[in-house]
This record gives C-alpha cells, sequence and structure tokens, in this order.
C-alpha cells in the first residue's frame, strides 16, 4: 500500500470464489432523512411489513432471462399516460439549460441533450419550474390501488424529490433499499438536492436470489428481473404480479406526480407509448438494493448506476446475470464499499465488481481524503477505509459521492 498524491490507493486483487455465503451482510437499516417538510403529504401508514419469500402468483412462464436488449425498455408496461410538458403555465421553467452538467452534455438542435448510441431519445425537451426542492410523498396503494403483495410495502410512504432551481441532471433515480426495508434513504435525499429526480419505491425486497444449493445459473436473475418487471420468467424464486413491480410502481408514481407536482415534469422521463425511458434512468442501491440494481443494469440499459455496500453474487458466483454483457455501459456503473465489511470475501464486492467488467483497480481512499489527479485515479470501484456496511452519501457526504454521480468538480456520467 502506498501514497498517491496524498491519499491512500490500493489495488486489492480479487480472490477466487469457493464456497460462497448466500447470506447478505447487515440488515439494510434506513440512515439519514431529508429536511424540510414534505409537499403533498397523503394518508397511509408508514409501518413496515414482514420479508417476503416469493409471494404473488405467475404471469406467463417466458423462460431464462436472455440477452440484453439494445434498447432502454425490457417490456412494455403499464397503460399511456399524460406525459405532456407538465411545466407549463408555471412562473418560468428550467427547460433544458442544466449549466453543463447533465449526463449529456452537448445539447442538441431541439434543446435535448445529445445521445451515446443504444439511449433512447426525449420525444419532446424538458419544462420543469424553477421554484426549489419539493418532496411528494405517497404510498404505492395511493399510486395505484391494484397493488395486492403484502410484502412489498405497499402502504408505507415512498418520496420523490427533485431540486429545480439546480442544473437538473435529467435523471429518474429509483431508489432501492436494504433488505426487507421500506422506501427511503438517506442516499436518495441526498440525490434529491442535486439536481436529480429520485423516487424511492417500496417493492418486495426480501426475496432471495435462488434457495440454497441451486445450480440453475438463470435463477438468480431470473428472480430480481420478475422483481423488476414481473414477466414471469422461470424458472425463478419470485413470480411478481405486475402492479407489485419496480418498474410498473415507477410508472405508477410517475402519472401520480404529473399530477401531484406538475412543475417537476416528471412526465418527461416516460416514452410518447407511456413506457419508461430508463437510459435517462438510474438506480441508487444499499445493501440489497446494490446487487438488484446490478442485476437491472445487465439487461436494461440505463443512464447511471450507483450501488453502496454491493454488489454481491449472493452465494451464485456463476450465475447468468454476471457473466452475460452488459445493457448498461459499464462507464455508468459504479460500486462503493468499505473496508470492514470484508469485500475481498470470495463472491463479495471485489470479486463481483470485477466479474461484471466495472472500471479500474479497487480504489482504496478515505472520507476526508482529497480525490487527487485524475480523480479516484477514474476507477469505478472504490473501497473506503475504516468503513463497514452502509450506504456512505446521505447527509452532507464526502468528495467520492460527487465522483459517482458526476456532480461538480467532477466530470459528468458519460
Amino acid at each position: 500500500m502506498g501514497k498517491v498524491g496524498g491519499w491512500v490507493l490500493s489495488v486489492l486483487l480479487p480472490m477466487a470464489c469457493g464456497a460462497c455465503s448466500p447470506s447478505m451482510n447487515g440488515t439494510g437499516a434506513n440512515s439519514g432523512v431529508s429536511s424540510g417538510s414534505a409537499s403533498v403529504p397523503s394518508g397511509g401508514s408508514s409501518a413496515g411489513s414482514s420479508p417476503s419469500t416469493g409471494s404473488g402468483t405467475s404471469i406467463g412462464a417466458g423462460g431464462s432471462t436472455g440477452a440484453p436488449s439494445s434498447g432502454s425498455v425490457v417490456g412494455a408496461t403499464g397503460a399511456g399516460v399524460s406525459s405532456g410538458a407538465s411545466g407549463a403555465g408555471s412562473s418560468g421553467t428550467n427547460g433544458d439549460d442544466d449549466g453543463g452538467v447533465s449526463g449529456n452534455s452537448e445539447a442538441s438542435a431541439d434543446g435535448s441533450a445529445s445521445l451515446a448510441d443504444g439511449d433512447t431519445p426525449p420525444w419532446r425537451p424538458i419544462a420543469t419550474d424553477t421554484t426549489g426542492w419539493r418532496q411528494t410523498v405517497f404510498s404505492a396503494r395511493q399510486a395505484d390501488p391494484t397493488v395486492s403483495d403484502p410484502n412489498s410495502h405497499p402502504d408505507d410512504m415512498q418520496r420523490a424529490s427533485v431540486d429545480t432551481s439546480m442544473p437538473l441532471k435529467k435523471k429518474l433515480c429509483v431508489v432501492l433499499t436494504g433488505i426487507g426495508t421500506g422506501p427511503g434513504q438517506g442516499v436518495g435525499d441526498w440525490a434529491g438536492h442535486q439536481g436529480y429526480h429520485v423516487f424511492q419505491v417500496g417493492y418486495s425486497n426480501a426475496i432471495a436470489m435462488a434457495p440454497n444449493g441451486t445450480t440453475d445459473p438463470n435463477m438468480p436473475g431470473n428472480t430480481r428481473m420478475n422483481q423488476f418487471d414481473a414477466l414471469g420468467r422461470t424458472p425463478s424464486n419470485a413470480q411478481t404480479l405486475l402492479p407489485d413491480s419496480i418498474q410498473e410502481r415507477t410508472i405508477k408514481a410517475i402519472q401520480y406526480l404529473t399530477v401531484h407536482d406538475p412543475g417537476g415534469d416528471w412526465g418527461w422521463f416516460l416514452n410518447q407509448d407511456g413506457t419508461m425511458r430508463w437510459s435517462d434512468g438510474c438506480f441508487i442501491g444499499y445493501s440489497y438494493g446494490a446487487t438488484h440494481l446490478a442485476v437491472i443494469a445487465r439487461y436494461v440499459r440505463l443512464g447511471l448506476g450507483v450501488s453502496t455496500s454491493g454488489p454481491q453474487s449472493e452465494g451464485f458466483p456463476d450465475a447468468s446475470w454476471i457473466t452475460t454483457p452488459s445493457a448498461t455501459p459499464v462507464g455508468r456503473m459504479f460500486s462503493i464499499f468499505g473496508s470492514e465489511d470484508g469485500p475481498a470475501t470470495p463472491g463479495h464486492y471485489i470479486d463481483t465488481t470485477m466479474a461484471l467488467g466495472y472500471i479500474g483497480d479497487v480504489l482504496m481512499t478515505t472520507p476526508t481524503a482529497p480525490a487527487g489527479t485524475p480523480p479516484y485515479m477514474d476507477t469505478h470501484r472504490i473501497d473506503v477505509d475504516g468503513l463497514g456496511h452502509t450506504e456512505f452519501c446521505a447527509g452532507q457526504p464526502p468528495q467520492y459521492c460527487y465522483y459517482m454521480f458526476g456532480l461538480p468538480p467532477f466530470m459528468p456520467i458519460p
């Protein structure tokens, strides 16, 4: 281990994965809450619900998870929604001026951001107001009365936030929490103040990827993707109903927000047919959610993915989701974990991020160390010395959080 540019740099060599434990470290407890009063608070209980064991009935058997598509939408779900310029009539609009810090920094002729090959273009310019930060809270059941899985936190308060006075990142970040916990992570509250649109979703998040001893490499990925879009892949440890899936709840939330926060112009993230435009979406995940988002990114083209205390193989290092080519460019994927959380344990963070092809060697740093030149050695695999199983970016986080999210003074995400 040596000093580089005033901070500690350590390249940790991955270990071969032998008998990997399928259990998750930590409980995924929430930490950090956003300040300010919530706008449009609605009814519904915020009590937690018991962990799920794969409830729900099958919606059409669909075989194994296939190769990633070149588009950004996996299956058309949900009905068409009102997705016009919902910011019209407000006192001023943010429009497409993102101050040069958008994830796609070059403006095209219609004012929208330029696109990397394979991204789905927005069909109209974004048109938010400029009034500043707001948060809207509502349950999954309020947005969609057809939700049914009692283990999917249907009555816990989801929250959606954005600060329209900031340069807009034009990314909708869906936050996936730790195992068995309801919606709400401090990292999501922080991102909502940084120009990101943030939706903290409730879903059934205590389902194992596969039973112990499973040898079918497709089951772990099938399980997580069924939780995402309810397409009924088999074999799977989850046969999620459509209203209880992450994707459908995101679409229903956007429909709800076009009415309850029109100045946030949440409808901009939908295609004209009402499907979600995931190449302008992102996922932030902690622990269980950190691995879940990494699976989704293999099959859905995202704009950004940030895993905190993850991802790991969950005991299945040869799973198909790890070995399949990534639909999301790996330059958009980040992982951060603590040195006290066993990152070099076989099948954990170092092994899994290497197998997934995440950019760079593992960089060991500290919360107070300067970023150096180039920042964090341009790596997307960060090990924070002295920290354990945490979400890293809640409250007033260190510079490495600004780096991963493409915020000043660092370069935007490609």
